[in-house]
């Protein structure tokens, strides 16, 4: 294995801790999606940011990003 001197860690312990922090992210940008499929709203084209911010819309705020996003 191939030493990581600035971490003190093998290549592959360092590989593993890069693949489970995007996983993570991957899984939760998923989730995001998944949930906003459910009323109807396609965001898988957004940035996880632009998805996080409108995971913290209230309902009615959601339903109009819905109600535009239909008529494009």
């Amino acid at each position: 294995m191939i030493e990581d001197l600035s971490k003190g860690k093998t290549r592959s312990q360092f590989d593993s801790k890069i693949s489970e922090e995007k996983l993570s992210e991957i899984f939760k940008r998923q989730r995001l999606i998944a949930y906003f499929a459910n009323i109807d709203l396609d965001v898988s084209a957004f940035t996880t940011g632009q998805i996080e911010h409108l995971a913290k819309l209230s309902d009615s705020e959601k339903s109009q990003w819905s109600v535009s996003a239909k008529s494009n």
